[in-house]
């Protein structure tokens, strides 16, 4: 154990400091908030005994106070919970790489940039974590995925699992949202006028997201027996083609210890790369007869799906408004 550690750790992105403190600092704050709370009560209960004259605009005032440490409290919980999961002992890290030499994966160690996976810059700062790469065969990519995004003021941080590839032409940008994975409230979502509702079982276990005036092609890409596969291998995860890739992902890590939720990956994996070489005969009409050879070629209007703000921001927006209304009652009160 001490030789291969002593090895091991000169891998870049094993040792991460930084992000140990990052992981104590969102600890220590979940930690305080309980604290917060407490002190909050105490102030209620001897407001309410005083029985002052102002008490009632004093209570109001409170409860704006209350509101944001158990929204902090939630926040910073589930983060510190998600974060801290994800550090690695020793005897963890030997294990992954044992059972990545097993496999014939190529183990990459640690926190790394995610800028190699293309259409995740588009959508913030991306982190991959204990990345496995295949060494034969279809070039396939399995981590876990950390994606800080900013809209104005407020940042989101996705955490989950992926598992990528990339195939010979570019696709449109069509998403499946599994409906059977239970999940965060996101900031941001599709927006649903392009939502393409389809008969049978499938609207039942995915939501398929397409741009306006690509439906047809959707249909071309994901036809019953692809839709059948999917729905017996891979309601577990959300597929997107983006560009020239095919990503598979989970607010559930994909690099763990657990033989199961690999037997679930692989499964999955197997198919979606089953219906690849038919994903790869799909060309753009919609682009000129003289570019239709070119490989990667898909109009403008088809190369991403509109995204606009996900139950998250609503649910931020209200709390938002909550607070500034008692704010203003607890101002108007005597």
């Amino acid at each position: 154990m001490r030789a291969f550690w002593r090895d091991f750790r000169s891998v870049p992105g094993v040792r991460q400091p930084a992000r140990g403190a990052r992981v104590a600092v969102v600890v220590f704050g979940a930690a305080v908030v309980p604290i917060g709370l407490l002190a909050m009560s105490t102030g209620i209960a001897q407001e309410i005994e005083a029985a002052a004259p102002d008490m009632a605009g004093q209570l109001v005032g409170m409860s704006v106070f209350v509101l944001l440490l158990l929204l902090a409290g939630v926040v910073l919980t589930w983060s510190s919970l998600r974060m801290a999961a994800r550090r690695r002992s020793r005897r963890e890290f030997l294990r992954l790489a044992g059972f990545a030499e097993a496999n014939g994966l190529a183990y990459l160690p640690g926190v790394h940039d995610g800028g190699h996976l293309g259409p995740w810059r588009e959508r913030g700062r991306a982190a991959v974590i204990d990345v496995m790469r295949t060494r034969a065969g279809r070039p396939v990519e399995f981590g876990n995925h950390e994606i800080t995004s900013s809209a104005g003021n407020r940042r989101e941080t996705t955490y989950g699992g992926y598992a990528a590839t990339r195939v010979r032409t570019a696709l449109p940008n069509i998403r499946l949202d599994s409906l059977t994975v239970r999940r965060m409230a996101s900031g941001s979502a599709v927006h649903r006028d392009q939502r393409l509702r389809l008969e049978g079982d499938f609207d039942r276990h995915f939501a398929l997201s397409c741009p306006r005036g690509y439906e047809a092609d959707a249909l071309y890409l994901f036809t019953p027996d692809v839709m059948a596969l999917l729905i017996d291998a891979a309601s577990d995860f959300d597929i997107e083609l983006v560009d020239d890739w095919v990503f598979l992902t989970s607010p559930a890590d994909v690099v763990t210890l657990k033989p199961q939720r690999w037997q679930d990956v692989a499964a999955a994996l197997d198919a979606v790369v089953a219906k690849i070489g038919q994903w790869e005969r799909w060309r753009d009409d919609r682009v000129p007869h003289n570019r239709l050879s070119a490989r990667g070629v898909v109009a403008k209007a088809g190369r991403r799906l509109r995204i606009g703000p996900g139950a998250g921001s609503v649910l931020a927006a209200l709390l938002a408004a909550v607070a500034v209304s008692l704010v203003v009652i607890a101002n108007a009160l005597p």
